[in-house]
């Protein structure tokens, strides 16, 4: 199959279509000095798509830029994507007529040179990574521009872990009983941002990978309870409602504050190798252990109730104080970061006190960003919940931008969708399964009015075909036009005249099963969707003791 490309050259098939896109970004003297360029033994260069990298590698060229603008003012956004128009008919194939199901070669991807030997024509074209990429590997953070600062990361961790918090031990290899598992362990690269985009910091996390502990020898039990969305929101409209303050802060280093409750050894990441004859053993739970998360959790749930806190009944990670004046004072957990509601910034000072004195706590102050929500606090007192920079980052990463053309709904009115065994294929499958897990993130967040939508998608994420990936596009077209979508929370109590109920994805208790478990008496589940339900149990769990 031939396809003439933008600039008149005609490219066989496997032939990145987007190569004239690349080229046409360069100055014209630099273009036409590529299009003719050839290797040392004469051949033509040739542009190639490097299909084998999925949608969310850091490879991908997924551009966008970040300005910044006043809350007031919304004639801009924080995170705005490039725009790079595409012409199909330059590529001589319409989108219907395209065999790619999913439009991987009608859309801009990254594209690399095909030659023997690197040349200062190749050097032009280099892949442009997208503002949420992070090196996945060592090689990778030694090869890029910031290779001295991922480094200077890498050490600090390791000297940390080793020296400060006595995580490890290196122990010779003969020390480790026959049977044992020693576990691998490698470095997890994170550029640090707020809630405009803004680089704060380079962290490298070193990880065990977990994936070779054997249930029964190694780890017992691994849950971790997290505190859910729908009590964030209820907690952030409490304190709209009252005027509380709402206060941050993480816990430094949190999942190395545990003791291990087996013993296990494991091998030095990259870059810090050791003799072959030695072997570090840990002495502290370590980020990648299967049982890390629970390990953590107990840990800190003492802390909290020996500050006087105590876990409500639904959800385990809020927990609540009254006070000697009967005012509640609340703590939402969700790993390591804490969001403090409260009537007395006293109160909070008290709590981030105590748990530094024991842990090390970075202090935030008022929440603006926490779990990809942006919090945003006006001057009466309301609150306003969002997640435009997490939807520009998901459409980033599945290739929309500003030319894309939106759509006022979430889905197609009267659309019926069936599975079909064998109509898709593993990777529609594998970009259907990450748009689905994005979209579900996003839903429960902050955008209940795609709930419904994502929910009835996610029902043919073992088969999607391409229907269903289209479906999944329109959800995406629709959150491209309402990115700055918000739930506002307002100051004061709801005037309510007569009866009034609610039933809204404020909470996200319900399932499948509501409906027949409502028909049983005393049915648990059923009860549960009732509307308030959360929190009232935020209200009845503040006693004391409870």
């Amino acid at each position: 199959m031939r396809r003439k490309l933008r600039n008149g050259k005609v490219a066989r098939a496997g032939i990145c279509p987007g190569a004239g896109e690349i080229a046409g970004a360069l100055r014209q003297s630099r273009a036409a000095k590529l299009a003719g360029a050839r290797n040392d033994r004469g051949a033509p260069v040739e542009l190639r798509v490097d299909s084998s990298h999925s949608a969310h590698s850091p490879r991908f060229a997924s551009i966008y830029r970040t300005c910044t603008t006043q809350t007031s003012a919304c004639t801009a956004s924080p995170h705005r994507l490039r725009s790079r128009p595409t012409n199909s008919t330059s590529l001589g194939a319409t989108r219907d007529e395209s065999p790619d199901e999913i439009d991987f070669f009608t859309r801009h991807h990254r594209a690399f040179i095909a030659i023997d030997d690197d040349t200062s024509d190749t050097e032009a074209i280099q892949p442009v990574k997208s503002i949420t990429s992070d090196p996945q590997t060592w090689r990778e953070a030694m090869s890029s521009d910031k290779r001295e600062v991922w480094a200077k990361a890498a050490t600090d961790e390791f000297t940390s872990m080793r020296d400060d918090f006595k995580v490890f031990t290196i122990e010779d290899r003969a020390t480790v009983p026959a049977g044992a598992t020693i576990v691998t362990s490698k470095f997890v690269w994170k550029t640090k941002r707020n809630a405009l985009g803004e680089v704060t910091g380079h962290k490298a996390r070193l990880v065990a990978q977990g994936n070779r502990q054997r249930d029964g020898i190694d780890f017992n039990e691994t849950f971790a309870p997290v505190a859910r969305f729908s009590s964030i929101r209820s907690l952030l409209a409490l304190a709209a409602a009252n005027g509380l303050h709402v206060h941050q802060a993480d816990i430094d280093k949190a999942y190395l504050h545990g003791d291990l409750d087996h013993d296990i050894w494991m091998t030095a990441p990259r870059g810090f190798d050791l003799p072959s004859d030695k072997v570090l053993r840990l002495r502290r739970s370590i980020y990648g252990l299967k049982q890390a998360g629970r390990i953590w959790n107990r840990h800190i749930d003492a802390s909290l109730r020996a500050l006087g806190y105590t876990a409500t009944g639904t959800d385990h990670c809020v927990y609540s104080w009254l006070d000697d004046r009967q005012c509640p004072h609340y703590i939402a957990l969700y790993v390591d970061d804490l969001l403090m509601i409260s009537p007395e910034l006293a109160e909070i000072e008290r709590v981030i006190s105590g748990l530094d004195q024991r842990y090390g706590v970075k202090r935030l102050g008022p929440a603006e960003y926490i779990l990809g929500i942006q919090i945003r606090r006006f001057d009466d007192g309301s609150i306003a919940l969002s997640q435009e920079r997490y939807i520009m980052d998901v459409l980033a990463r599945f290739h929309f931008d500003t030319t894309t053309r939106g759509t006022t709904v979430p889905m197609t009115p009267g659309l019926s969708l069936t599975a079909i065994p064998g109509q898709g294929t593993e990777r529609i499958r594998s970009w259907y399964l990450q748009a689905i897990g994005s979209l579900l993130y996003i839903s429960l967040g902050t955008r209940p009015d795609i709930a419904f939508a994502v929910s009835y998608l996610a029902r043919f994420a073992n088969n999607p075909g391409r229907r269903h990936w289209i479906a999944v596009k329109h959800i995406l077209r629709y959150l491209r036009a309402t990115y700055r979508n918000e739930l506002v929370y307002a100051r004061g109590q709801a005037r309510i005249t007569g009866v009034v109920g609610y039933s809204c994805e404020e909470s996200t208790l319900r399932s499948a099963q509501d409906l027949g478990a409502r028909s049983e008496p005393g049915a648990d589940l059923g009860a549960r969707s009732e509307p308030g339900a959360p929190a009232q149990d935020l209200g009845a769990r503040s006693e004391p003791g409870t």
